[in-house]
């Protein structure tokens, strides 16, 4: 490197021109230069790859090595950025390098996706790129599928995987249709980016309650049967009603049950 020559992508170490992180606080690094006294990173989105009115600006740096700032403009995962290094920035300032662009990982949502839930409490996990401080959960049925609302749950995490809870207020139901997100935010509980741009939705269904027997239009049963079904692990408690299609009567039977798959009942006196 000659003094007054322009930094070139061979002189970038990281992000490297055109790669992908997995982070949002980037580590900017060029090849250590022997005449510099400072150094200035300028950083723009994809709206300004020409990095001529930046989202951040470093100010003067004392080396060839500088962390994004937790407390800067929080970055977004699946966005692009550009940026550029210049030498001596309160002598004679260098040339603007070559401007170099990175992208984030987007977030993954991974579980539970297109998926039968045999429980009420499902795990949910997803790939999220380091530096996020928090995100925010939020879980709608088939009224809010774009989980604009969160109709049924929301809570801000620090990490994951993530169990539904047994102490909330909403159960999921069996045989109901589930729709999920993260919203990312930032350390003051901002939300990163626009909320419009979080349009990567999961979606499950809790497995319903079975009757596995008497099978549905059976004859020739006991009078006094046993009824078994089958439910999604976490329900532990039914009821149980019996109607008399002649009499359109019901004869409602409540029963308590601790096993986690196989529930049965005998009933002596239809």
């Amino acid at each position: 490197f000659d003094f007054g020559s322009q930094i070139t992508y061979d002189e970038i170490i990281s992000p490297a021109p055109n790669s992908t992180i997995n982070t949002v606080l980037p580590n900017f690094v060029i090849e250590p230069i022997f005449c510099a006294s400072g150094y200035e990173i300028w950083l723009s989105d994809e709206e300004d790859s020409e990095v001529n009115s930046p989202i951040w600006e470093s100010g003067t740096l004392s080396g060839n090595s500088f962390q994004y700032p937790q407390d800067a403009i929080s970055l977004s995962p699946g966005g692009s950025y550009y940026w550029k290094v210049r030498l001596n920035p309160d002598d004679e300032p260098s040339p603007w390098s070559q401007i170099s662009k990175f992208t984030i990982e987007e977030v993954e949502l991974i579980n539970p996706i297109n998926t039968v839930e045999n429980t009420i409490f499902p795990q949910f996990y997803a790939s999220i790129p380091d530096g996020i401080f928090a995100f925010e959960l939020r879980i709608s049925d088939e009224d809010d599928e774009e989980v604009n609302s969160a109709n049924v749950f929301n809570e801000v995490l620090t990490t994951l995987p993530f169990d539904y809870p047994n102490n909330v207020d909403v159960y999921l139901n069996p045989g109901t249709d589930y729709y999920w997100k993260l919203i990312l935010l930032d350390e003051v509980g901002n939300i990163i980016g626009d909320l419009e741009q979080y349009n990567n939705i999961g979606n499950f269904s809790i497995s319903p309650i079975n009757l596995e027997s008497p099978m549905d239009l059976s004859n020739d049963i006991s009078t006094s049967p046993t009824f078994i079904w089958d439910a999604p692990i976490g329900i532990d408690n039914f009821i149980l009603i019996v109607i008399d299609d002649l009499k359109q009567k019901a004869h409602k039977r409540y029963h308590e049950f601790v096993w986690l798959r196989r529930r049965r009942a005998i009933i002596t006196d239809l």
